[in-house]
């Protein structure tokens, strides 16, 4: 597995989003009107270059700091876990791009699977849906089924695989999230592969 390279999958690095976080650890914002003057900045910075990250984290920020300055959700319920903590972050990602349609709560895969994803991200080509991105949700308090959610999450991104072949989706790759209370983890699997690759491990902290 060491030498599967995964820079292909990643962005630029960012420019400021660094900063931005060093700033609002040492001088957090203590109301939502200083909160809101300090996105707003970090938004105008943003836009104001071209780094795909920086853009992205701003545009979290904004929804995610008023957030956490107000008080935070429980995060161990799952729909404030989902929809608080991690939809913003996702939606900004996924939603913002026309190319991408973003599903939550439970679609099935296909006509015929049992399988419901918390999330799915599906492009269409012409009239054909293609998913290729699929995520499974657990909040930090239901963390005892990893295993069968990591498998839940293998067999999800082979079905979806399989689908992208029969459709004769040239050099198929699919995606997959895997998010249990502050970790989450993502997955790739494609032609090379031929199996799931694992490929970064990130740790969420909710304050």
């Amino acid at each position: 597995m060491s030498d599967i390279s995964f820079n292909c999958y990643r962005p630029h690095k960012p420019n400021k989003s660094h900063v931005w976080c060093l700033e609002i650890a040492e001088d957090p914002p203590d109301d939502l009107k200083s909160t809101l003057k300090l996105c707003t900045d970090f938004l105008i910075q943003a836009t104001e270059q071209d780094n795909e990250v920086d853009l992205h984290m701003a545009h979290t920020l904004t929804q995610l700091l008023p957030v956490f300055v107000a008080g935070s959700h429980d995060s161990s319920i799952e729909d404030s876990y989902v929809h608080h903590y991690l939809a913003p972050i996702l939606q900004s990602i996924y939603s913002t791009d026309k190319k991408f349609i973003v599903q939550w709560a439970n679609g099935a895969l296909n006509e015929d699977s049992t399988f419901k994803p918390d999330f799915q991200v599906f492009s269409r080509i012409i009239n054909i849906r293609c998913i290729v991105i699929v995520a499974e949700f657990k909040p930090k308090s239901r963390n005892s089924a990893v295993e069968s959610d990591l498998i839940k999450l293998g067999k999800q991104m082979k079905l979806m695989y399989n689908e992208l072949v029969e459709k004769r989706v040239p050099k198929p790759t699919v995606c997959g999230l895997l998010c249990q209370g502050e970790n989450l983890n993502t997955y790739v699997m494609d032609m090379p592969t031929l199996h799931i690759s694992n490929g970064e491990a990130i740790k969420v902290y909710f304050m």
